[in-house]
């Protein structure tokens, strides 16, 4: 109709090439990159989509096509409009690298296309992330690294390794789970096959702990809450504590997936998901929606908090209380309930003299190992409505500062109210060894037991990535990681003196781009106590 109007021949023939182009994708498959990129876009419109999937991937044989045979536009121009409708739209997570089915490096021309025309935007959208296995190219690495460099937060990295081997431990077919993809923040897919994604529940790891010390009681409610284990003062042994801390454990990851359940009921009942459901794998066969068990893999996800304060706090109280006696355990429940007032030498005690998770301590370590094995292995003997297992994950977003605040003081020596941290790694402040040891503490976790997305905050400043040999260091030090455990990681690199300015002085930083768990954000439009929470990480 525009067309038709238009009275300029230029312009009716450019709008007339824009309605060919929108009638031939609606009935049939595209064939060149201009048809692909508008029916992905329509796709994404039509759905709110917050996974525009493996972008280089299936886009790559029209781009390939279109250069060599010619196009309405030129591909580079048609990437290029295309990651600026998805900046606009908000859209999130395109998803490049990786492996193919057969276990090829996906690695291609796209790839790196996507990747610098993220970098030209220099924005906080489209999200992308870059999945990296040994067989990825090194210039990969080295394009990423030079966009963080130049104080960026995206693209996210993720390991292969780890991720395909917790899909495969699911019973996902090794072809489909070289195929995954990123969804929303951090959440893992398999793109057109499963229902993944971090919307089933969050379980606050650390008020399992608080009721264990104290009997099943609850200080928010004043009522008995958990299981009555017995008051933390009979308790003769450490190992005696810790089974009773287990014994929590399982009774509240039990009625965690009974309201998990109920929710995912819920949502099948209210909410079809129109878009999604027919063009997910076997949800018409079955006559399912995707929130009903419609797809071919249908897990639950558990978000996952305070790991890292309860391994720090049993590490505390192993050490402190039971094997050395330096304060009694009539002592530590007075401290605790007192929010340490009138306790500071037990909270310096608690602080200082016993190991954190985050600096290659073994002791600390196995403790964070522990706790997440008996609380993952726990979750994954249950099932989803869906009909797939419970899998964990930890990308908590601003949450960390939520639970935080209803959270009491620990025996690590934290204090009530205080940020819990959102992803897997160590505690805010708590890693004072440095980059090396905080990913190797990350790295012995057994991570593949939470493919529901399973994130780590990492530092690294503008000015640790500003000369070539800094940057291909850090590239060195990051790809060991993902390849040797690691499974996701998330970056913020402004400098600590730039933050703390631009609380006194936002007008000065607005393109200041920071990370909160599983997305970027100018660090101006936070409120205070999360911009006190990003600052917290620079304690090391």
């Amino acid at each position: 109709e525009l067309a038709d109007k238009a009275e300029d021949q230029e312009e009716r023939a450019r709008l007339t090439v824009i309605a060919e182009n929108c009638a031939f994708v609606a009935h049939k498959t595209p064939e060149t990159l201009y048809q692909a990129t508008q029916l992905m876009w329509f796709y994404c419109l039509w759905d709110a989509v917050d996974c525009v999937g493996r972008a280089d991937q299936y886009l790559y044989p029209f781009y390939l096509k279109s250069k060599t045979d010619g196009d309405v536009l030129p591909t580079d121009e048609l990437i290029l409009s295309l990651m600026l409708k998805l900046m606009e739209h908000g859209s999130h997570n395109i998803t490049v690298g990786g492996q193919t089915p057969d276990g090829r490096d996906a690695t291609n021309e796209l790839t790196y296309l996507m990747l610098q025309v993220l970098r030209r935007f220099h924005e906080t959208h489209p999200r992308m992330s870059v999945r990296f296995h040994e067989g990825s190219p090194k210039e990969l690495f080295s394009l990423v690294t030079k966009m963080w460099s130049e104080g960026m937060s995206d693209p996210s990295v993720v390991g292969d390794n780890t991720v395909i081997a917790g899909l495969t431990r699911m019973g996902v077919p090794i072809d489909d789970a070289r195929d995954y993809t990123m969804l929303g923040c951090q959440e893992i897919e398999i793109p057109g096959k499963s229902n993944f994604g971090c919307e089933d529940g969050q379980l606050n790891l650390a008020r399992v702990l608080e009721y264990t010390l104290r009997d099943g009681f609850s200080r928010n409610t004043g009522k008995y809450i958990g299981l009555r284990t017995g008051r933390f003062e009979e308790y003769e042994t450490f190992e005696d504590f810790y089974a009773a801390f287990v014994k929590q454990l399982k009774y509240f990851t039990k009625h965690w997936v009974t309201l998990s359940n109920r929710g995912q009921e819920i949502r099948t009942a209210n909410f079809a998901k129109l878009v999604k459901t027919p063009l997910t794998l076997a949800c018409i066969e079955r006559g399912r929606s995707l929130d009903n068990g419609g797809s071919l893999y249908n897990y639950g996800v558990c978000e996952t908090a305070g790991v890292s304060a309860v391994a720090d706090s049993l590490t505390a109280i192993k050490k402190l209380v039971f094997d050395e006696g330096k304060i009694t355990k009539e002592r530590l429940i007075k401290a605790l309930d007192a929010n340490f007032e009138g306790y500071e030498a037990e909270r310096q005690l608690l602080l200082n003299h016993a190991p954190k998770f985050g600096n290659d301590d073994a002791e600390a370590d196995k403790m964070a190992v522990r706790v997440l094995t008996d609380f993952w292995g726990e979750l994954a003997k249950y099932r989803s409505v869906r009909g797939g297992v419970f899998t964990g994950a930890c990308s908590l977003l601003e949450a960390g500062i939520r639970y935080g605040l209803s959270t009491g003081a620990l025996p690590d020596g934290r204090c009530a109210g205080e940020p819990l941290g959102n992803s897997i790694g160590p505690r805010p402040g708590a890693d004072i060894s440095g980059l090396t040891a905080m990913l190797s503490s990350v790295m012995k976790l057994p991570l593949d037991y939470g493919v529901g997305g399973t994130t780590l905050n990492v530092v690294l400043t503008t000015r640790l990535l500003s000369t070539p040999e800094m940057r291909e260091r850090i590239s060195d030090v990051m790809f060991t990681y993902l390849c040797e455990g690691g499974q996701m990681a998330q970056i913020t690199t402004a400098n600590l003196e730039d933050l703390k300015d631009a609380q006194i002085h936002p007008e000065r930083h607005g393109n200041l781009i920071v990370r909160i768990g599983g997305f970027s954000i100018e660090f101006v439009q936070l409120d205070r106590r999360a911009q006190d929470e990003i600052i917290s990480r620079y304690a090391s």
